[in-house]
């Protein structure tokens, strides 16, 4: 028998958190995957590391690793990605990095922010 139960948590509410913690990680726009665009310094600390796995997107699963060690951060891609034009990865620091390597080569399209990338890159190492 149903009857009233007073105010109940509400899933709007628990939706809410995990949309904006996905929006901190990954966002989808103009044909990109836009990175980490929410993570600071803070999120390393004390060796800690964001790991994703088989992360839904509109262009297929997003399996990521990053991590810092030292002024080193280091992010692996991987997944089932498809019909994506680039991807666009938001430096955790506020400076650019001094040197950028994607898949073991130098890299220079990057600034303060971000650096882009193009679909198909799979391991970002970052030095500042």
């Amino acid at each position: 028998v149903g009857g009233y139960i007073g105010d109940m948590p509400h899933t709007w509410v628990g939706s809410d958190l995990v949309n904006s913690v996905r929006g901190m990680l990954v966002m989808e726009r103009n044909g990109a995957l836009e990175l980490l665009f929410g993570v600071t310094d803070d999120w390393f600390a004390d060796g800690g590391d964001i790991r994703l796995r088989a992360m839904p997107t509109q262009y297929g699963a997003l399996d990521l690793s990053a991590g810092m060690d030292g002024d080193t951060l280091a992010v692996t891609l991987g997944g089932t990605l498809k019909n994506l034009d680039h991807i666009q990865l938001r430096w955790p620091r506020d400076t650019a990095p001094a040197d950028v390597l994607v898949d073991g080569e130098a890299w220079t399209d990057f600034d303060e922010r971000i650096a882009r990338l193009p679909a198909d890159a799979r391991k970002v190492v970052a030095t500042w």
